[in-house]
């Protein structure tokens, strides 16, 4: 409480106030209400106040009520801040209502407001804070409830998790723009029916994949994402988009060395796309331990803006590998890889990426330090790219730079029957 301490039965009512950069070492920068205490806290601005542990601005750990009250710009080390609340009694509910909470700041992820048990959130806009939105923790009995708010813009997540009740008129978006300026973001308008969010909607990407719809958008908070099984995801043949809201450096799906980062084996088509992750040690025996796009019929899903690195297989394309047999003779599935980096990955041959069929384009990407070089037998080639059984793979705008192989084409390997274009490319 670095500006009002409130414990052992208290019952303060602060209406009225305006706390502005107070310091607590631990707990609640402006406010602490602790120990079998109730508060109430009305008309008040909390602004620039620090905690270092917990509650950036106001710790409860009893049954408080937050009206008409503004947070902008308080900070914590840890979680919650700007309102930390820890929970009350079974049947008593504290209530956070017709509140403002932006630009405030968790050095550790931990939510502008922190829920514990029995609170209800109505009529907020909690909006444009570093570290999340709202925290809420896994293990709460007794869910938060939100209802009539807006939790748009927050750069880790919005809601961490879907351990809460939802009431009506809950907005969550990762932007918080109002180009129509009626007051309300333009993506809430997509939220019900057309974006699945990961993870306040649904814990995994599989699981948003798994309920989603053609046409809808599989929408994912930075973080890192593992799986289970073969892949870490698989779309499944679905058109939809598989996206994250902040981009490759911050949303990580990782194959542990012991999986497939991204397998697409259904027929996916080009309305298949996967934008903005970077795919990180996945691991697939024959090929493709980054991304495989084969099997029959052959798949051609778009991966676009993706970071594919320190991926392997045993056998060919240890990041990308592009396979599968249709007849006639030559075989006509086109993957788009667009704006990605493909680097550091290791297979015996195809280093980076292995085209072997199809007519794939990979344009604008970065192919480099990618190597062809595993310890089982069989011919090393093409460290960077290798093209071959009858594919027509067309390269346009790329960098093939500082890749290797034990043995032939440290760069680009062409055998069996390939027939690559290369425009423009360095």
């Amino acid at each position: 409480g670095g500006a009002t301490y409130c414990w052992s039965y208290s019952n303060p009512t602060i209406t009225n106030c305006t706390f502005t950069a107070n310091t607590a070492t631990k707990y609640g920068g402006a406010i602490e209400i602790t120990w079998n205490s109730d508060g109430v806290v009305e008309d008040c601005i909390f602004t620039a106040n620090v905690a270092n542990e917990l509650g950036g601005a106001v710790i409860a750990s009893h049954t408080v009520d937050i009206t008409n009250s503004t947070f902008i710009g308080n900070i914590t080390n840890n979680r919650g801040s700007a309102i930390f609340h820890s929970g009350g009694y079974e049947n008593e509910i504290s209530t956070i209502s017709n509140c403002t909470i932006s630009a405030n700041s968790s050095s550790n992820n931990g939510g502008a407001v922190y829920c514990g048990r029995n609170i209800t959130i109505d009529s907020c806009a909690i909006s444009s804070n570093q570290g999340g939105g709202v925290y809420i923790n896994n293990d709460t009995k007794d869910p938060p409830f939100l209802s009539n708010s807006v939790i748009c813009g927050n750069d880790a997540f919005q809601i961490n998790n879907n351990n809460w009740v939802e009431g009506e008129n809950v907005c969550l978006a990762y932007s918080c723009d109002d180009n129509d300026q009626d007051g309300m973001p333009d993506k809430c308008q997509e939220v019900d029916e057309d974006i699945l969010y990961v993870p306040s909607q649904y814990s995994t990407i599989q699981a948003a994949i798994n309920a989603a719809d053609t046409g809808d958008t599989v929408l994912v908070s930075p973080g890192k994402w593992m799986g289970v099984g073969d892949a870490v995801i698989n779309p499944m043949g679905k058109s939809i988009s598989i996206e994250s809201s902040h981009g490759p450096e911050v949303t990580i799906i990782d194959g542990l060395d012991s999986m497939c980062g991204i397998i697409c084996n259904s027929g996916e088509t080009n309305d298949t796309i996967i934008e903005g992750f970077t795919i990180t040690h996945g691991y697939k025996y024959g090929g493709g331990g980054g991304i495989f796009c084969g099997s029959s019929p052959p798949s051609s899903p778009s991966i676009i803006d993706c970071i594919i690195t320190e991926c392997s297989a045993e056998i060919v394309g240890g990041g990308i590998l592009i396979t599968g047999w249709v007849d006639p003779l030559p075989p006509t599935y086109s993957p788009r890889i667009i704006d990605c980096v493909i680097s550091s990955n290791l297979a015996q041959a195809g280093g980076g990426i292995a085209c072997l069929g199809g007519s794939p384009e990979i344009t604008n990407c970065q192919i480099l330090d990618n190597s062809a070089d595993q310890s089982n037998s069989g011919q090393k080639t093409g460290g960077g790219v290798l093209v071959g059984m009858r594919s027509a793979a067309i390269f346009t705008d790329c960098t093939i730079s500082q890749n290797s192989s034990t043995e032939f084409g440290g760069g680009i390997g062409i055998n069996e029957w390939g027939s690559p274009s290369f425009f423009n490319c360095t």
